[in-house]
């Protein structure tokens, strides 16, 4: 609906199926409020589902929703699978949860003793398992390049990261 005294479009929750309200600035011209509503679509696809109820506007799209944008793009795929593949196949074959457990290590920032802690893991069997992912995904977890390459493919995997904390 556009309210034309205030020049604000607003996307309701309703016509995008989720339960927030999208508000866009509009500029005024009819070409540029349909290239607004487009984004203000793509900024609200961005956050269906997370619970998320504030107002968003197209500006407010963070890292976790500039890639669910992307994730349909076969280059974001092709990189998400190349990164995360092993270690997908890994806990299929052995019944393991490596992915839970590295995005606890990520999530904490690399921080070992955190993450540990965060997994409700012994110290000596969280290392261990951190061991167990560098090998199979045969990367340098201590990279921060790799690290950072890791968690942009865990965020842009399908449905986004596993729960928060490993078991």
């Amino acid at each position: 609906k556009r309210d034309e005294s205030k020049g604000v479009m607003r996307l309701h929750a309703d016509t995008l199926q989720a339960k927030m309200t999208l508000v866009e600035i509009g500029g005024g011209r009819d070409r540029e409020l349909s290239q607004e509503a487009v984004m203000a679509e793509e900024a609200a696809q961005s956050v269906l589902g997370t619970g998320d109820e504030r107002v968003v506007t197209v500006d407010d799209i963070d890292l976790r929703g500039l890639l669910r944008l992307l994730s349909s793009d076969p280059r974001v795929q092709r990189f998400t699978s190349r990164e995360l593949r092993r270690l997908w196949e890994h806990d299929e074959r052995h019944g393991t949860h490596l992915l839970d457990i590295l995005v606890v290590y990520l999530e904490s920032g690399g921080n070992k003793s955190v993450a540990a802690a965060r997994s409700h893991l012994s110290r000596a069997a969280f290392y261990n398992s951190l061991d167990r992912i560098a090998t199979v995904v045969q990367r340098d977890l201590e990279d921060p390049e790799v690290r950072t390459a890791l968690y942009v493919a865990v965020l842009a995997s399908p449905g986004g990261p596993p729960a928060r904390t490993a078991s």
